[in-house]
């Protein structure tokens, strides 16, 4: 039988890809790592490792160590909800956060959740939306904000909840004409865009995709100027007089009035959405429920729309 030092053993092993820097991380002997793995070898009746100058995993080898990852990513959610739950004084949680909400409600939210749970270590991995969700489906993270169609190869292994349900606003520099009447932002008609340098953020994923399909339906196409990955990038090429930003409103209604113009954009009237995702099957986790609930709350009372 597979034993808990054997998973833990292939998983470092396919990190490393070295006998000596997984018997270091293990603290035992590299002739110790070898063993094992011949054990795992010769209960699969199948090589895992390729051996040679460059040590690889094969095809088998690389199935089982993402497997090992996941085991070890639930024992550990596992073990930290039943510390939890026994004294509430406990627990880890990683968090993989798209860059945009990284930079905007997230902090809020974590600043309450620690407020609530002092004792709780939480890491945040802030990285591009597809990435939240391979680092959500294989299990290296706990949870993730993000998209669910960011990646579709991705979706199967993922559930996900509704965070955000907003439309994309258009961010200009405020010297530019339209704009804000009686304190309320002016909508701005998409056709109203064509020829102008649109700023985009993380296009990779299918809302973009969806929304570009839809508006060129409707004849009415853009010139994409720049893709970036930050919002702050774009927000800043915005300040430059590099082009128009489109962002969800929750970003846009934050930005500095004395210094841009932010208006909803309508005909047709977009949705974007932000989702919570979680791992199908994976263990229910009273530390990251404790977590989705402030971030619920920060975005109902700090980032809500008008």
């Amino acid at each position: 039988m597979t034993t808990l030092r054997q998973l833990r053993t292939v998983s470092l092993l396919g990190r490393t890809l070295s006998f000596t820097k997984t018997a270091e991380l293990m603290a035992v002997t590299q002739s110790a790592v070898s063993v094992t793995i011949r054990e795992l070898e010769s209960e699969l009746g199948l090589p895992l490792v390729v051996r040679g100058r460059a040590l690889r995993l094969t095809t088998a080898g690389e199935a089982l160590a993402e497997c090992a990852n996941r085991c070890q990513g639930d024992l550990e959610r596992t073990l930290d909800t039943i510390r939890v739950g026994s004294n509430g004084r406990q627990g880890r949680l990683h968090i993989a956060v798209a860059h945009v909400s990284a930079a905007t409600f997230l902090p809020s939210a974590l600043a309450l959740f620690q407020n609530r749970h002092p004792h709780v270590q939480v890491r945040i991995t802030d990285c591009p939306v597809e990435r939240v969700s391979q680092l959500v489906s294989t299990g290296d993270a706990d949870a993730g904000i993000g998209a669910l169609d960011a990646d579709p190869a991705m979706g199967s292994l993922l559930k996900a909840a509704v965070l955000v349900r907003d439309r994309l606003w258009a961010v200009r520099r405020s010297t530019e004409r339209g704009g804000r009447s009686a304190g309320r932002p002016t909508p701005l008609h998409w056709r109203k865009l064509q020829g102008a340098p649109l700023l985009l953020v993380g296009r990779v994923q299918g809302q973009w995709r969806n929304l570009f399909v839809r508006l060129d339906e409707a004849g009415i196409r853009f010139k994409i100027s720049q893709e970036v990955s930050l919002f702050a990038t774009a927000i800043e090429m915005v300040r430059s007089g590099l082009g128009v930003a489109l962002l969800p409103g929750f970003v846009a209604r934050h930005v500095d009035p004395d210094l841009y113009l932010a208006q909803p954009m309508i005909q047709p009237v977009t949705e974007w959405q932000v989702h919570w995702l979680l791992r199908r099957n994976m263990p229910a986790s009273a530390t990251a429920d404790e977590m989705l609930k402030a971030v619920k709350e920060t975005l109902e009372s700090d980032w809500a729309g008008p």
